[in-house]
């Protein structure tokens, strides 16, 4: 995490004065006990990618999982809460994840001015 914080500071991503706390957001995150198994670096996991739905439509998860049991979506919110617009949309990835073969999807939106996680049903 500190490498690319600190590359995102060199670049003027992040001003340098965020550099620390920017640092200790994303290592609370990625040590959630809700989430850390899928920062496991022997976890196959794409991020950002395209999933084409049944209709030709193209979803962009933030983080997709690839767990032996399951598939867990983990889509990241910045903003205020809006719990059925959020809900849907991951809905909308869980669909295209079954429909392309994957029985088991769990679906976690992160609110990360919280470090809140959230597990749908």
């Amino acid at each position: 995490i500190e490498p690319v914080v600190r590359t995102a500071v060199t670049n003027g991503v992040v001003e340098p004065a965020r550099e620390s706390e920017l640092t200790g957001s994303l290592l609370a995150l990625i040590t959630n006990p809700a989430l850390e198994r899928y920062f496991d670096r022997n976890i196959k996991c794409k991020t950002e990618a395209d999933l084409v739905t049944v209709e030709g439509n193209i979803l962009r998860p933030d983080r997709v999982a690839f767990t032996d049991d399951h598939v867990a979506i983990i889509d990241y919110k910045t903003g205020e809460e809006h719990a059925s617009v959020h809900a849907e949309q991951l809905r909308q990835y869980e669909r295209a994840l079954r429909d392309m073969g994957y029985p088991a999807v769990k679906k976690l939106l992160v609110y990360l001015s919280e470090n809140r996680v959230v597990e749908l049903n």
